[in-house]
């Protein structure tokens, strides 16, 4: 009798277990749908209510917007360290895209950091790797920054030196000056990295020369001025 007590006992709490894991489920995917389509987080407990309304079991916690920030949160990090993972695995190389940029109360530096390369047997892919805040803007504190990053990302110094191929970023003297940029701090330790000239930015600075040159959209360049500035500091914006 005893015996079985226990076994049933055994066999509730693994069902509840069970059920547990099951409404968790369903409410990971509902908060992971909305990061997916850039939904907004006030959106999850309405979802909720939705699905709850239509016999899906999405449990009594992990309700709130608050909540879905921390379910998106800690989905990012799982996914982010398993695509790193296979990065690490795949024995591939890959170059690294850096830009510079700052908070959005514009008082301090940032950095934002891509990696691309192929996983598998798929084509090229940039991916978004970190964001990093920058203690400095000289060349030197950005490419600590820059090593630092990857090392927090599990990236030894023996796979950079033979995996990292290239170094995309914009023509800044501070990131491709030739004697003191961060290329050329890099490859006193990493020789094997190529600089690149980012297209984009290239792109850039190519449609700013033609604006310059031709006078006949000034106008139109001047209109577009106005208008942003009339839109970036209406009260909503500045919120």
């Amino acid at each position: 009798m005893l015996t079985r007590a226990k076994d049933e006992l055994k066999a509730n709490v693994v069902s509840q277990k069970e059920e547990q894991y099951h409404a968790t489920s369903n409410v990971f995917r509902t908060a992971y749908y909305i990061a997916k389509n850039n939904r907004p987080y006030t959106d999850h407990s309405g979802l909720i209510d939705l699905q709850r309304l239509n016999g899906v079991d999405v449990g009594r916690l992990l309700h709130s917007s608050t909540m879905c920030v921390d379910i998106v949160d800690h989905i990012a990090e799982h996914m982010s360290s398993k695509l790193m993972q296979s990065v690490l695995e795949s024995d591939v190389p890959f170059a690294i895209l850096i830009d510079e940029s700052t908070t959005l109360s514009n008082n301090k530096a940032c950095l934002v950091v891509y990696i691309r390369c192929s996983i598998g047997d798929s084509k090229p892919y940039s991916l978004f790797l970190d964001l990093i805040e920058l203690s400095g803007t000289t060349a030197v504190a950005i490419g600590d920054a820059l090593v630092k990053c990857l090392h927090d990302h599990k990236f030894t110094d023996t796979i950079l030196k033979n995996r990292w191929l290239a170094l995309g970023t914009d023509g800044a003297s501070v990131m491709l000056g030739r004697k003191g940029g961060v290329l050329a701090k890099l490859q006193e330790t990493f020789p094997n990295i190529i600089g690149w000239h980012c297209v984009n930015h290239r792109l850039e600075l190519s449609v700013h020369d033609v604006v310059k040159c031709m006078t006949d959209i000034n106008h139109f360049k001047s209109f577009m001025d106005k208008l942003y500035s009339l839109y970036s500091r209406s009260p909503k914006a500045r919120r």
